[in-house]
């Protein structure tokens, strides 16, 4: 399958369209569109069968958001190629792990996709099955929602960035939405005025902030923007 981390942008689900791979996609890739990219992938990584007959694995990215992807990037029986070097890997690389610049692949039947798929949408109506409109991952959807072609989104570190994760539905392929956010022990730092940063360097869309409570107020300050500096609407 593919992995597409962090930054990972469009390159990861290009090749996962071309070879019929089933993609992983963070957020905050810009990998997170397309027919191939699952949605509830880190569940299935935990529970579904699946998971055990993995024989190989591209790598884009840096793919810091979910233990499950990190524990499966860490297993020494799996062959894994990753297209970058050991900064942008997020454990430290085995002899299974080979690190190149670009990569392609053959057409896959389609068999092992189609696996995929249908444990994908089988697990998402799961989650849908108990969401009620009140609970943190309905305000992950709407948000996601919200965000127009052209828009940006910036997500605030632990929890938001994780429920978006879980169920934030695949954009349609060119319609140019960014999704970003900090990464990192010391994320929480600067969220608010990051946000705003990005939002005024990204005029083509709307621009919408998520982020959790403590996020805004560890960051509130970045709201005191003087009167002759610019702001965000």
């Amino acid at each position: 399958m593919v992995i597409a981390g962090d930054d990972a942008r469009q390159p990861a689900r290009i090749l996962a369209e071309e070879a019929g791979f089933p993609l992983f996609a963070e957020p905050t890739s810009g990998s997170r569109n397309g027919d191939n990219a699952l949605i509830s992938y880190r569940l299935l990584l935990n529970h579904s069968p699946l998971a055990a007959r993995i024989e190989r694995i591209v790598s884009f990215g840096h793919a810091t958001l979910s233990r499950p992807v990190t524990q499966l990037l860490s297993r020494a029986d799996i062959e894994i190629i990753h297209v970058g070097d050991q900064m942008t890997f997020p454990v430290p690389a085995g002899e299974n792990v080979t690190f190149v610049g670009d990569v392609e692949a053959d057409v896959d039947d389609g068999a092992w996709l189609t696996s995929w798929w249908d444990a994908d949408r089988a697990a998402t109506a799961a989650i849908d099955g108990v969401l009620d409109g009140t609970t943190p991952y309905d305000v992950a959807r709407i948000v996601n929602q919200a965000v127009p072609p052209e828009g940006l989104l910036f997500v605030g570190s632990s929890n938001p960035i994780r429920d978006l994760d879980l169920v934030a539905r695949p954009y349609p392929v060119g319609e140019r939405r960014l999704i970003i956010g900090n990464r990192g022990l010391a994320g929480i730092d600067g969220t608010l005025s990051t946000a705003i940063g990005a939002a005024l360097a990204r005029t083509s869309g709307r621009a919408i902030a998520y982020v959790g409570d403590l996020t805004f107020l560890h960051g509130s300050n970045g709201l005191l923007i003087g009167p002759d500096e610019p702001r965000p609407d």
